[in-house]
């Protein structure tokens, strides 16, 4: 059985002004906005989402940019980072259970982190 990602499901930016960067992308984009909490907003573009992540410059956890791909099961989670172990891809987190799903976070050539994720859904 191959393995295959079902798609980018989404990316995360830093912003300095977590204000200016949601008006833009509400007002300017039209993004419908699901999600905020302090230092977060998150937004839906038809299936795929924007996470805004306010950045603290010198501060303990600097906020990175970092995309994440969706699989269709917690398995094919596992089964990707048994991959990307074999391939001597370091990995940053995971996998782990979330409340929203399962992820394993990881790094490319260029140090960029990203993400395979599976969401629970209310059908899964």
């Amino acid at each position: 059985m191959s393995l295959e990602l079902s798609g980018i499901d989404h990316v995360s930016l830093p912003v300095d002004d977590l204000e200016r960067s949601t008006a833009f992308y509400r007002n300017v984009l039209g993004l419908r906005e699901d999600v905020r909490e302090e230092g977060f907003a998150l937004f839906r573009c038809g299936t795929d989402l924007l996470a805004l992540m306010e950045r603290h410059p010198g501060g303990p956890q600097a906020v990175h940019l970092h995309f994440g791909f969706r699989v269709d099961s917690p398995r094919e989670v596992d089964r990707w980072t048994e991959r990307l172990l074999d391939y001597g891809v370091h990995i940053t987190r995971g996998p782990e259970d979330r409340d929203d799903g399962r992820a394993v976070y990881f790094l490319d050539p260029d140090g960029f982190e990203l993400e395979i994720y599976y969401e629970v859904t209310s059908a899964g």
